[in-house]
């Protein structure tokens, strides 16, 4: 499980569980971050509006395949 974290109300990659604040929880499967993204599930976790960049999109892509290489 990757840990996303908001930093000024974007969305932001936790990979090692260090960062203050509310967290939520994103599965290695890649369906998990467009399901989640699609039914606003980010928002709803921080209990915020969010806005996901691609910066996030690609961190959250890498580390989806080498959680699937380990």
């Amino acid at each position: 499980m990757l840990r996303l974290v908001v930093v000024d109300g974007r969305v932001d990659c936790d990979p090692q569980v260090r960062r203050p604040g509310r967290g939520a929880y994103l599965c290695a499967r890649p369906e998990c971050l467009e399901e989640a993204a699609r039914r606003r599930g980010f928002a709803r976790a921080f209990r915020a509006p969010v806005k996901i960049t691609q910066e996030t999109l690609d961190c959250v892509g890498e580390w989806q395949r080498s959680a699937y290489t380990r």
